[in-house]
């Protein structure tokens, strides 16, 4: 990406979260992944992989479909005001290096 990108160019990118309970359940037991290319990093790994290629990441945040889609299953659409309370308080509970995926600038 980065060779044939502009010079300014802004990468965003979603990666999988190898420090996570569901990560490591499925690729254990789940058939589908032993055929997958996909790879799995923690957040350092991730960090480490990126400046190795000479790439800054600028921004960091988590992914927050399957909170949409549990609390959609509930009635509670993203950005009410309980959806954000809610978020809030699973954020200052369970750190950024423990979601399941991370969005990288």
């Amino acid at each position: 990406m980065k060779r044939v990108a502009r010079k300014d160019a802004l990468f965003c990118l979603m990666v999988p979260n190898s420090n996570t309970f569901y990560w490591k359940c499925w690729q254990r037991l789940s058939k589908e992944s032993q055929g997958s290319n996909e790879n799995a990093f923690t957040l350092k790994e991730w960090h480490s992989l990126f400046e190795k290629h000479g790439l800054e990441v600028q921004q960091l945040s988590r992914d927050d479909w399957r909170l949409r889609k549990f609390l959609g299953s509930l009635g509670i659409k993203s950005g009410t005001f309980l959806y954000n309370f809610i978020r809030q308080i699973i954020c200052s509970v369970i750190p950024i290096s423990r979601a399941h995926q991370f969005i990288l600038f």
